[in-house]
Protein backbone atom coordinates (compact mmCIF):
# COMPACT_ATOMS: atom_id res chain seq x y z
CA UNK A 1 0.00 0.00 0.00
CA UNK A 2 1.08 3.90 -0.60
CA UNK A 3 0.93 5.88 1.69
CA UNK A 4 0.71 9.65 0.47
CA UNK A 5 3.25 12.30 2.58
CA UNK A 6 2.45 15.83 2.46
CA UNK A 7 5.28 17.93 0.42
CA UNK A 8 5.30 20.82 2.64
CA UNK A 9 6.19 20.81 6.57
CA UNK A 10 5.03 23.39 8.67
CA UNK A 11 6.47 23.96 12.10
CA UNK A 12 4.77 23.09 15.30
CA UNK A 13 4.30 25.70 17.10
CA UNK A 14 2.42 27.59 13.92
CA UNK A 15 0.64 24.28 12.84
CA UNK A 16 -3.03 25.05 12.51
CA UNK A 17 -6.09 21.92 12.62
CA UNK A 18 -5.18 19.05 10.87
CA UNK A 19 -7.80 19.37 8.47
CA UNK A 20 -6.67 22.81 7.47
CA UNK A 21 -3.34 21.49 7.30
CA UNK A 22 -4.11 18.78 4.94
CA UNK A 23 -5.81 21.72 3.04
CA UNK A 24 -2.93 23.58 2.09
CA UNK A 25 -0.85 20.72 1.95
CA UNK A 26 -2.91 19.59 -1.26
CA UNK A 27 -3.11 23.15 -2.47
CA UNK A 28 0.63 23.25 -2.67
CA UNK A 29 0.60 20.21 -4.24
CA UNK A 30 -1.92 20.85 -7.14
CA UNK A 31 -0.10 23.86 -7.78
CA UNK A 32 2.93 22.22 -9.13
CA UNK A 33 0.70 20.84 -12.56
CA UNK A 34 -1.59 23.87 -13.09
CA UNK A 35 -0.79 25.58 -16.34
CA UNK A 36 1.59 22.20 -17.07
CA UNK A 37 1.45 20.92 -20.49
CA UNK A 38 -0.06 17.91 -22.33
CA UNK A 39 1.58 15.41 -24.11
CA UNK A 40 -0.14 13.27 -26.48
CA UNK A 41 1.17 10.28 -28.74
CA UNK A 42 2.16 10.64 -32.15
CA UNK A 43 3.76 8.24 -34.93
CA UNK A 44 6.55 8.83 -36.96
CA UNK A 45 7.04 8.22 -40.72
CA UNK A 46 10.01 8.67 -42.11
CA UNK A 47 12.88 6.83 -44.48
CA UNK A 48 12.49 3.61 -42.23
CA UNK A 49 8.81 3.65 -43.78
CA UNK A 50 9.79 4.76 -47.12
CA UNK A 51 9.76 8.24 -46.91
CA UNK A 52 12.98 9.25 -48.98
CA UNK A 53 12.45 13.12 -47.96
CA UNK A 54 11.53 14.54 -44.78
CA UNK A 55 11.27 17.70 -45.93
CA UNK A 56 7.55 17.80 -46.43
CA UNK A 57 5.47 20.37 -47.61
CA UNK A 58 2.04 19.10 -48.43
CA UNK A 59 -0.31 15.90 -47.79
CA UNK A 60 -3.43 14.79 -49.08
CA UNK A 61 -5.79 11.78 -49.03
CA UNK A 62 -7.35 10.88 -52.62
CA UNK A 63 -10.48 8.67 -52.65
CA UNK A 64 -8.99 5.31 -52.93
CA UNK A 65 -7.61 6.26 -49.48
CA UNK A 66 -4.10 6.48 -50.26
CA UNK A 67 -2.15 9.51 -48.52
CA UNK A 68 -0.14 11.79 -50.89
CA UNK A 69 2.97 14.17 -49.70
CA UNK A 70 5.22 16.51 -51.42
CA UNK A 71 8.94 17.16 -50.51
CA UNK A 72 11.32 19.32 -51.88
CA UNK A 73 12.69 16.11 -53.53
CA UNK A 74 9.73 14.00 -54.55
CA UNK A 75 6.46 12.95 -54.66
CA UNK A 76 5.15 9.85 -52.06
CA UNK A 77 2.39 8.07 -51.44
CA UNK A 78 1.67 5.99 -48.83
CA UNK A 79 -0.15 2.75 -49.25
CA UNK A 80 -1.00 2.38 -45.45
CA UNK A 81 2.03 0.10 -44.93
CA UNK A 82 5.01 2.08 -46.45
CA UNK A 83 5.92 5.16 -48.74
CA UNK A 84 6.76 4.85 -52.44
CA UNK A 85 7.49 7.28 -54.03
CA UNK A 86 5.83 8.19 -57.52
CA UNK A 87 7.21 10.34 -60.72
CA UNK A 88 10.82 10.56 -61.47
CA UNK A 89 12.62 14.04 -63.13
CA UNK A 90 11.39 14.01 -66.60
CA UNK A 91 7.83 12.51 -65.79
CA UNK A 92 7.76 15.72 -63.39
CA UNK A 93 9.25 19.06 -64.29
CA UNK A 94 10.43 19.17 -61.14
CA UNK A 95 10.65 17.40 -58.08
CA UNK A 96 10.38 20.24 -55.47
CA UNK A 97 6.83 19.58 -55.08
CA UNK A 98 4.96 22.59 -53.28
CA UNK A 99 1.56 22.09 -53.27
CA UNK A 100 -1.13 19.24 -53.70
CA UNK A 101 -5.37 18.36 -54.35
CA UNK A 102 -7.02 15.75 -54.56
CA UNK A 103 -9.93 15.22 -57.03
CA UNK A 104 -13.26 13.83 -56.78
CA UNK A 105 -12.33 10.76 -58.68
CA UNK A 106 -9.60 9.29 -57.21
CA UNK A 107 -7.14 12.16 -59.33
CA UNK A 108 -4.31 13.90 -57.23
CA UNK A 109 -2.79 17.69 -58.47
CA UNK A 110 0.74 18.52 -58.26
CA UNK A 111 2.42 21.54 -58.02
CA UNK A 112 5.91 22.07 -58.20
CA UNK A 113 8.29 25.25 -59.10
CA UNK A 114 7.93 24.67 -62.50
CA UNK A 115 4.39 22.96 -63.87
CA UNK A 116 1.03 21.73 -62.57
CA UNK A 117 0.71 17.84 -63.17
CA UNK A 118 -2.53 15.27 -62.42
CA UNK A 119 -1.74 11.78 -61.59
CA UNK A 120 -4.26 9.26 -62.02
CA UNK A 121 -3.01 6.17 -60.10
CA UNK A 122 0.68 6.06 -61.21
CA UNK A 123 0.17 8.25 -64.66
CA UNK A 124 0.80 11.59 -64.78
CA UNK A 125 0.07 14.03 -67.06
CA UNK A 126 1.68 17.19 -67.02
CA UNK A 127 -0.17 20.26 -67.51
CA UNK A 128 0.47 22.72 -70.71
CA UNK A 129 -0.75 26.31 -69.55
CA UNK A 130 0.75 28.32 -72.39
CA UNK A 131 3.56 29.93 -70.73
CA UNK A 132 6.47 29.23 -67.75
CA UNK A 133 5.69 29.76 -64.13
CA UNK A 134 5.96 28.46 -60.62
CA UNK A 135 4.19 27.17 -57.67
CA UNK A 136 5.62 28.21 -54.90
CA UNK A 137 3.34 27.74 -51.74
CA UNK A 138 1.81 24.73 -50.17
CA UNK A 139 -2.28 26.87 -50.54
CA UNK A 140 -1.56 27.54 -53.78
CA UNK A 141 -4.52 24.60 -55.07
CA UNK A 142 -8.21 24.61 -54.60
CA UNK A 143 -11.10 22.69 -56.07
CA UNK A 144 -14.39 23.90 -56.63
CA UNK A 145 -17.36 20.96 -56.87
CA UNK A 146 -16.82 20.42 -60.53
CA UNK A 147 -13.39 18.94 -59.57
CA UNK A 148 -11.85 21.94 -61.34
CA UNK A 149 -8.45 22.89 -60.21
CA UNK A 150 -7.53 26.73 -59.24
CA UNK A 151 -3.92 27.06 -59.42
CA UNK A 152 -2.10 30.37 -57.65
CA UNK A 153 1.08 31.25 -59.70
CA UNK A 154 3.67 33.49 -59.95
CA UNK A 155 1.74 34.75 -63.35
CA UNK A 156 -1.19 34.54 -62.05
CA UNK A 157 -4.31 32.43 -61.28
CA UNK A 158 -5.43 29.95 -63.50
CA UNK A 159 -8.57 27.44 -63.89
CA UNK A 160 -7.59 23.92 -65.35
CA UNK A 161 -10.73 21.47 -65.72
CA UNK A 162 -8.83 18.20 -66.33
CA UNK A 163 -11.73 15.65 -66.70
CA UNK A 164 -10.73 14.96 -70.65
CA UNK A 165 -7.22 13.16 -69.86
CA UNK A 166 -4.96 14.42 -72.35
CA UNK A 167 -7.13 17.64 -73.01
CA UNK A 168 -7.10 19.99 -70.81
CA UNK A 169 -9.00 23.08 -70.67
CA UNK A 170 -6.94 26.28 -69.54
CA UNK A 171 -8.14 29.37 -68.28
CA UNK A 172 -6.08 32.27 -66.68
CA UNK A 173 -8.97 34.22 -64.14
CA UNK A 174 -6.00 36.91 -63.13
CA UNK A 175 -2.43 38.05 -64.58
CA UNK A 176 -1.65 39.41 -61.03
CA UNK A 177 0.42 36.84 -59.20
CA UNK A 178 -1.17 34.79 -56.81
CA UNK A 179 -0.52 33.57 -53.65
CA UNK A 180 -2.89 30.93 -51.76
CA UNK A 181 -6.26 30.33 -53.40
CA UNK A 182 -9.34 28.86 -52.12
CA UNK A 183 -12.91 27.69 -52.91
CA UNK A 184 -15.54 28.27 -50.35
CA UNK A 185 -19.04 26.34 -50.23
CA UNK A 186 -20.66 29.09 -52.08
CA UNK A 187 -18.25 28.53 -54.97
CA UNK A 188 -16.61 31.93 -54.51
CA UNK A 189 -12.83 31.56 -54.84
CA UNK A 190 -10.80 34.06 -53.04
CA UNK A 191 -7.27 34.17 -53.42
CA UNK A 192 -3.93 36.42 -52.93
CA UNK A 193 -3.57 38.78 -55.40
CA UNK A 194 -0.05 40.85 -55.87
CA UNK A 195 -0.28 42.19 -51.67
CA UNK A 196 -4.25 42.34 -51.60
CA UNK A 197 -7.07 39.77 -51.66
CA UNK A 198 -9.24 39.24 -54.55
CA UNK A 199 -12.95 37.62 -54.88
CA UNK A 200 -13.63 36.06 -58.23
CA UNK A 201 -17.72 35.17 -58.89
CA UNK A 202 -17.01 33.37 -61.65
CA UNK A 203 -17.51 36.56 -63.86
CA UNK A 204 -15.03 39.19 -61.92
CA UNK A 205 -12.65 39.42 -60.03
CA UNK A 206 -12.74 42.14 -57.44
CA UNK A 207 -9.88 43.32 -55.08
CA UNK A 208 -11.47 43.38 -51.56
CA UNK A 209 -8.83 43.34 -48.91
CA UNK A 210 -7.96 46.89 -48.40
CA UNK A 211 -12.02 47.88 -47.81
CA UNK A 212 -11.98 44.86 -45.53
CA UNK A 213 -9.21 46.31 -43.54
CA UNK A 214 -6.71 43.91 -44.50
CA UNK A 215 -3.12 45.10 -44.79
CA UNK A 216 -0.66 45.14 -47.87
CA UNK A 217 0.31 41.51 -47.67
CA UNK A 218 1.35 38.20 -49.77
CA UNK A 219 -1.65 36.15 -48.62
CA UNK A 220 -0.55 32.69 -48.57
CA UNK A 221 -3.21 30.51 -47.36
CA UNK A 222 -6.85 30.82 -46.69
CA UNK A 223 -9.79 28.32 -45.59
CA UNK A 224 -13.63 28.67 -44.64
CA UNK A 225 -14.27 27.39 -41.14
CA UNK A 226 -17.40 25.33 -40.22
CA UNK A 227 -19.38 28.78 -39.60
CA UNK A 228 -18.61 30.16 -42.53
CA UNK A 229 -16.24 32.60 -41.83
CA UNK A 230 -13.11 33.10 -44.02
CA UNK A 231 -9.43 32.91 -42.29
CA UNK A 232 -6.59 34.26 -44.46
CA UNK A 233 -3.10 34.15 -43.27
CA UNK A 234 0.34 35.45 -44.37
CA UNK A 235 4.01 34.73 -42.72
CA UNK A 236 3.14 36.68 -40.51
CA UNK A 237 -0.57 37.68 -40.07
CA UNK A 238 -3.36 35.70 -39.53
CA UNK A 239 -7.11 37.95 -40.01
CA UNK A 240 -10.63 36.33 -39.73
CA UNK A 241 -13.48 37.66 -42.18
CA UNK A 242 -16.24 36.89 -40.24
CA UNK A 243 -19.65 35.54 -42.75
CA UNK A 244 -21.72 38.68 -43.04
CA UNK A 245 -19.20 41.24 -41.82
CA UNK A 246 -17.47 43.93 -43.44
CA UNK A 247 -14.24 44.21 -41.73
CA UNK A 248 -11.79 41.63 -41.01
CA UNK A 249 -10.44 41.02 -37.48
CA UNK A 250 -6.78 40.33 -36.56
CA UNK A 251 -5.92 37.47 -34.91
CA UNK A 252 -2.17 36.68 -35.13
CA UNK A 253 -1.52 38.28 -31.21
CA UNK A 254 1.71 35.59 -30.00
CA UNK A 255 1.34 33.67 -33.11
CA UNK A 256 4.58 32.33 -34.45
CA UNK A 257 5.75 32.92 -37.57
CA UNK A 258 5.52 30.76 -40.59
CA UNK A 259 8.85 31.17 -43.01
CA UNK A 260 9.72 31.14 -45.35
CA UNK A 261 5.70 30.63 -46.72
CA UNK A 262 2.82 30.63 -44.81
CA UNK A 263 2.00 27.14 -43.79
CA UNK A 264 -1.47 26.13 -45.49
CA UNK A 265 -4.52 26.36 -42.94
CA UNK A 266 -6.34 23.44 -41.83
CA UNK A 267 -9.94 22.23 -40.00
CA UNK A 268 -9.67 19.55 -37.87
CA UNK A 269 -12.15 16.89 -36.92
CA UNK A 270 -13.89 18.86 -33.98
CA UNK A 271 -13.92 22.42 -36.67
CA UNK A 272 -10.53 24.01 -34.65
CA UNK A 273 -8.62 25.42 -36.99
CA UNK A 274 -5.10 24.26 -37.34
CA UNK A 275 -2.51 26.97 -37.94
CA UNK A 276 0.72 25.64 -38.61
CA UNK A 277 3.80 27.48 -37.29
CA UNK A 278 7.64 26.92 -37.23
CA UNK A 279 7.39 26.67 -33.53
CA UNK A 280 4.40 24.07 -34.36
CA UNK A 281 0.82 23.64 -34.55
CA UNK A 282 -1.53 26.40 -33.23
CA UNK A 283 -4.94 25.24 -32.48
CA UNK A 284 -7.74 27.78 -32.48
CA UNK A 285 -11.28 26.98 -30.82
CA UNK A 286 -13.95 28.99 -29.31
CA UNK A 287 -11.70 31.35 -28.83
CA UNK A 288 -8.98 29.13 -27.17
CA UNK A 289 -5.45 28.57 -28.63
CA UNK A 290 -3.06 25.72 -28.01
CA UNK A 291 0.01 24.97 -29.23
CA UNK A 292 1.05 22.02 -30.58
CA UNK A 293 5.16 21.45 -30.20
CA UNK A 294 7.67 19.42 -29.06
CA UNK A 295 6.65 19.73 -25.63
CA UNK A 296 3.49 18.14 -26.19
CA UNK A 297 5.11 14.88 -27.62
CA UNK A 298 5.72 16.16 -31.56
CA UNK A 299 8.86 15.69 -33.26
CA UNK A 300 10.02 18.75 -34.71
CA UNK A 301 7.93 21.94 -34.61
CA UNK A 302 7.87 23.63 -38.24
CA UNK A 303 4.87 22.28 -39.36
CA UNK A 304 3.86 22.73 -42.78
CA UNK A 305 0.42 21.17 -43.45
CA UNK A 306 -2.31 18.79 -41.52
CA UNK A 307 -4.42 16.30 -43.18
CA UNK A 308 -8.31 14.69 -41.93
CA UNK A 309 -8.10 11.41 -42.93
CA UNK A 310 -11.21 9.41 -44.06
CA UNK A 311 -11.19 8.26 -40.05
CA UNK A 312 -10.76 11.32 -38.77
CA UNK A 313 -7.26 10.72 -38.28
CA UNK A 314 -5.44 13.75 -38.28
CA UNK A 315 -2.00 13.78 -40.01
CA UNK A 316 1.12 16.77 -39.77
CA UNK A 317 3.42 17.22 -42.74
CA UNK A 318 6.27 18.51 -40.43
CA UNK A 319 9.58 20.07 -42.47
CA UNK A 320 12.45 18.01 -41.63
CA UNK A 321 10.86 15.84 -39.55
CA UNK A 322 8.78 13.75 -42.46
CA UNK A 323 5.36 13.08 -41.40
CA UNK A 324 3.50 12.64 -38.07
CA UNK A 325 0.25 11.00 -36.99
CA UNK A 326 -1.67 12.31 -33.96
CA UNK A 327 -2.76 9.08 -32.36
CA UNK A 328 -5.95 9.13 -30.50
CA UNK A 329 -6.80 12.91 -31.31
CA UNK A 330 -8.71 14.32 -28.49
CA UNK A 331 -9.49 10.55 -27.04
CA UNK A 332 -5.89 10.31 -25.30
CA UNK A 333 -3.73 13.11 -23.12
CA UNK A 334 -0.90 12.70 -21.05
CA UNK A 335 0.89 14.43 -17.92
CA UNK A 336 4.52 13.61 -17.23
CA UNK A 337 7.17 14.98 -15.53
CA UNK A 338 8.51 16.94 -18.19
CA UNK A 339 4.84 18.82 -18.74
CA UNK A 340 4.93 19.91 -14.43
CA UNK A 341 3.72 16.41 -12.80
CA UNK A 342 6.15 16.31 -9.91
CA UNK A 343 6.99 12.54 -10.56
CA UNK A 344 6.31 10.38 -13.72
CA UNK A 345 5.84 7.15 -10.90
CA UNK A 346 1.77 7.31 -10.10
CA UNK A 347 0.08 5.66 -7.50
CA UNK A 348 -3.80 6.57 -7.18
CA UNK A 349 -5.61 9.11 -9.40
CA UNK A 350 -9.12 10.36 -8.07
CA UNK A 351 -11.25 12.84 -9.13
CA UNK A 352 -13.61 15.30 -6.51
CA UNK A 353 -16.79 16.63 -6.86
CA UNK A 354 -15.88 19.55 -8.71
CA UNK A 355 -14.44 17.94 -11.49
CA UNK A 356 -11.17 18.19 -10.25
CA UNK A 357 -8.69 15.08 -10.52
CA UNK A 358 -6.31 14.59 -8.38
CA UNK A 359 -3.18 12.71 -9.03
CA UNK A 360 -1.19 11.34 -6.30
CA UNK A 361 3.09 10.23 -7.87
CA UNK A 362 5.98 9.50 -5.41
CA UNK A 363 6.82 13.19 -5.64
CA UNK A 364 3.43 14.49 -4.27
CA UNK A 365 -0.17 15.15 -5.24
CA UNK A 366 -1.38 17.32 -8.35
CA UNK A 367 -4.30 18.96 -9.25
CA UNK A 368 -5.59 18.37 -13.16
Amino acid sequence: MAVWRPPCKIPNHRRPPASLRWIACLAAAAATLQGGTLRYSFREYGPGQGLGNVATSAIVQDTRHYIWVGTQSGLYRYDGTSFRQIGELGVLASLDIAALAAGPNGEVWIGSSRSISIARGEQIETIDVGQDFSITYNGSFSLDRQGRLYAASSVGLVRVDGSSPGHPSIQWISRAPSFGVHVDAAGIVWFGCATDLCRYDGRQVEQVGASAGLPRDNWDSMISDLAGDLWVRSVRRLYVLRHGAGKAERQDQDLPFSTPTASTLGILPHGELAVPTDDGLMILHDGKRQMIGRESGLAGEAVAATLVDHENSVWLAVRGAGVQRWLGYRKWEAWTRTGGLPNDTIWAVRRDSTGGLWVGSSGGVSLL
